[in-house]
């Protein structure tokens, strides 16, 4: 019983970890192209290398609920709500840290 009860939680496990990938990589296809919408100071928009690194930070700092919001965008399209949320996450300090390092600054 123990053996059939442990590999159903490891079951659930797997199928909760593969969801919450799932839903980072739904925010991920919406965060990048939002961002390399960004115009840069000096001019020019954000590369793509940049926006997934920042992306990558957003992920790691954002609340679930904020990246579940995120990644339904990737249904509905992105709009200002979803630059003002990404740009929100973006605001608080360890995301700020986090994108500096990222970047090499």
């Amino acid at each position: 019983m123990l053996i059939k009860t442990t590999a159903i939680l490891a079951s659930s496990l797997f199928a909760t970890v593969a969801q919450a990938d799932a839903v980072q990589d739904a925010a991920r296809s919406v965060m990048v192209p939002v961002l390399m919408q960004t115009p840069l100071p000096g001019g020019g928009a954000m590369p793509a290398e940049m926006a997934a690194a920042i992306s990558e930070c957003v992920l790691q700092h954002g609340s679930t609920e904020e990246i579940a919001t995120l990644a339904g965008a990737a249904t509905t399209g992105p709009d200002v709500m979803t630059q003002l949320l990404i740009g929100q996450i973006l605001q608080r300090p360890e995301t700020t840290l986090c994108a500096s390092n990222a970047l090499g600054a």
